[in-house]
C-alpha cells in the first residue's frame, strides 16, 4: 500500500475509533499490540520484571491509549506507532526507577534451583549495550532513527519500510537502511 494510502487508512481508522466505532478500537488493538510488544521484547530491564511483565506492559498502554484516542491527531505515517513506543519507553523507565528504589528480592529456600535468569556479568554487558544503543539513536536525524526503530526493532523489510518512510522504492529503503545503520554503529562506538 503507497504510503498515502496507509496514511489515510491509520487516519481512517483512529477517525472511526474516535466517532466511538468498537470495531475500529479493536483493529487498532489487534494491529498495534503485536508490533508494539515485539518492539518492547526486553526492553524492560531485569530487575523491574518483577514488577510488571512485558507483555502487561504494553496491553496496559495500549488501553491506555485506547482511553485517550479523541486526543490523538496523526499527522504522519507511523505516528501511532512512535507515539506508542515513546509510551512504553516512559513506562518502561518508571519501571526502572520504581525497581531501583526497591531492595532485591532473594528467596533463600531455592538457594538448590539453578537459575533461568542473566548473570549479573550478562546483566550489566546487556543494559550497558542497551544504553549505548539508545544513545547512538539519539545522535542519528529522524529519518535515520525512524529506519533503524522499523529494521531492527520491528523487523520490518525494504518494503514495509519504503511505504513507511515514503521512499520510493524498497531498494531506496534498503540503501537508506543500511546507511543509517552503519551510522548508529559508529555512534555506538563513539559513545
Amino acid at each position: 500500500m503507497p504510503p498515502a494510502d496507509r496514511l489515510a487508512a491509520t487516519n481512517e481508522l483512529i477517525s472511526r475509533a474516535q466517532r466511538g466505532h468498537a470495531d475500529a478500537l479493536e483493529e487498532v488493538y489487534a494491529r498495534y499490540l503485536p508490533r508494539l510488544a515485539r518492539w518492547a521484547s526486553g526492553r524492560v530491564p531485569t530487575g523491574a520484571r518483577h514488577l510488571q511483565e512485558t507483555a502487561d506492559l504494553v496491553q496496559n498502554v495500549l488501553m491506555h491509549f485506547l482511553g485517550k484516542v479523541n486526543d490523538f491527531q496523526p499527522q504522519f505515517d507511523g505516528a501511532l506507532m512512535a507515539y506508542l513506543c515513546t509510551a512504553v519507553k516512559n513506562r518502561v523507565r518508571d519501571l526502572g526507577r520504581q525497581a531501583a528504589r526497591r531492595p532485591a528480592e532473594l528467596d533463600i529456600a531455592d538457594h538448590d534451583v539453578v537459575a533461568h535468569t542473566e548473570t549479573p556479568y550478562e546483566v550489566c554487558v546487556s543494559r550497558d549495550i542497551r544504553e549505548r544503543y539508545e544513545a547512538a539513536l539519539e545522535r542519528l536525524t529522524d529519518d535515520q532513527r525512524t529506519a533503524v526503530v522499523l529494521k531492527v526493532e520491528l523487523g520490518y523489510g525494504p518494503t514495509e519500510i519504503a511505504g513507511a518512510m515514503g521512499k520510493p522504492t524498497p531498494d531506496a529503503a534498503r540503501v537508506f537502511t543500511e546507511r543509517a545503520i552503519r551510522k548508529l554503529a559508529e555512534a555506538m562506538s563513539d559513545v
